[in-house]
């Protein structure tokens, strides 16, 4: 009152109570007329239970609506971090299911759904062989079953055979889901796709084979070089000797060129196992074809394959590997081969000449086989990829030779047709321009 200058004469203070607990004081100061009394003090006890009653119900709300916002965070982050599953979920390539002890799909990523067409809700609640087997019973080895009963993850490989006929390699693996108690209460089944990577393998197995081949192969070229060389040499000096009216003389004139055929053939394959080193010289690009058809002729002709050879005598020197080159002749040979396959009127034709603009030769292998199809011709120098059946290509053949044409600084390209055919189409430029 010294402070304020205000005079207190009489005071009534009642608490606040809610739930028996004391929140605050109400307090009267200074009654008008008199000093307080009972009633006031009943009316003011009658006012406080009402005033607690608002506070305590104001403070409730207030925490409530904390509580709500708080939910509403946290919803919010449930909702993102449900996203961002959804999205690592989605953009996992490997098909990936989540299976219920039936065997029924309760969650199906996109690239197990779009493998077969559906939308990922589509998918849930058929059964888990039906989205990946393409099946309508469970498979034999099935790793969700097994997961479901040992509790421990699983994996299998299978084989499967694609819509367009194409076989396909799948590894599959199984995790289970357990709940509070313990048990498995679903599994996640995710399916990879190993055709590729066992394509790669096989490749991989098959380069050494081609390897030590080629290595024996040029052992076995050197030894044979040298009783070559006897019979050719021995030949030539008998044909010296002998009248050209004597009998015999055809006979050992057989014997020359024989020798002399043989002796190119080792020669080509010695020339074909020195792959690594390119030796660029002036080369004509007919001898290159001549030597590769020498090495291959036989197969041809064994196929029934019948071949034109167009090859200008015009045609400029190139400067070239003709190691790498023939390489080159040999695999588009084979291809050629491979593709015509069993047709009895099988023909190969192989052209040379000189480019308009008179800085390139272009070198033409066409073949009358079925063709190559359209979806096909843009990957078909991709390496390891193959049109043929299993077990007859590595993919590597039009990879290796477009690599080597690069390396000469030429271009090499491909048309084709169903049912017409294919041309490899080869530019070499006179001058070495090195990729």
């Amino acid at each position: 009152d010294a402070v304020t200058g205000f005079t207190t004469r009489s005071i009534l203070a009642v608490p606040l109570k809610s739930r028996d607990k004391s929140i605050g004081v109400v307090e009267l100061i200074n009654k008008m007329e008199g000093g307080f009394v009972d009633t006031d003090l009943r009316l003011l006890n009658s006012v406080s239970n009402l005033v607690a009653g608002a506070i305590e119900n104001a403070r409730l709300f207030g925490e409530l609506n904390k509580a709500y916002q708080e939910m509403g965070r946290t919803q919010a982050l449930i909702l993102e971090s449900r996203n961002t599953l959804r999205t690592l979920f989605d953009g996992i390539e490997d098909r990936i299911c989540i299976v219920d002890p039936d065997l029924r799909v309760l969650a199906v990523n996109r690239s197990a759904a779009a493998d077969r067409e559906l939308e990922p809700r589509s998918g849930v609640g058929k059964f888990c062989y039906e989205i990946i087997d393409y099946a309508d019973t469970p498979c034999a080895q099935c790793p969700v079953k097994e997961t479901l009963e040992t509790g421990k993850p699983a994996w299998v490989t299978q084989s499967r055979t694609m819509k367009n006929g194409e076989l396909q390699e799948l590894e599959i693996r199984t995790y289970p889901l357990e709940n509070p108690d313990g048990g498995v209460e679903s599994v996640i089944e995710i399916v990879q796709d190993v055709t590729e990577k066992r394509k790669m393998e096989s490749t991989i197995v098959q380069s050494v084979k081609l390897s030590a081949v080629g290595e024996l192969a040029a052992g076995v070229a050197h030894e044979i070089n040298n009783p070559l060389t006897a019979v050719y040499g021995n030949a030539q000096m008998l044909l010296r000797t002998m009248d050209s009216s004597d009998s015999r003389y055809e006979m050992v004139q057989l014997i020359e060129r024989a020798g002399l055929r043989a002796s190119k053939v080792v020669r080509n394959l010695l020339d074909f196992s020195r792959q690594e080193d390119y030796q660029f010289e002036p080369i004509d690009i007919n001898l290159t074809i001549e030597d590769s058809l020498s090495l291959i002729i036989h197969q041809l002709q064994r196929s029934g394959i019948a071949f034109t050879k167009n090859l200008r005598v015009d045609v400029p020197l190139v400067q070239a590997s003709p190691s790498h080159l023939q390489t080159v002749w040999t695999n588009l040979l084979l291809n050629a081969r491979d593709a015509i396959g069993e047709k009895k009127d099988g023909h190969i034709q192989i052209t040379t000449r000189l480019n308009a603009d008179g800085k390139s030769v272009q070198v033409l292998f066409t073949d009358n086989g079925p063709g190559i199809a359209e979806k096909h011709l843009s990957r078909i120098f991709d390496p390891f990829f193959t049109t043929k059946p299993q077990g007859r290509g590595t993919g590597l053949g039009l990879y290796v030779s477009q690599m080597i044409i690069a390396h000469h600084g030429g271009t090499m390209q491909v048309q084709s047709q169903i049912g017409q055919g294919v041309t490899f189409i080869v530019n070499l430029p006179l001058e070495l321009k090195q990729a």
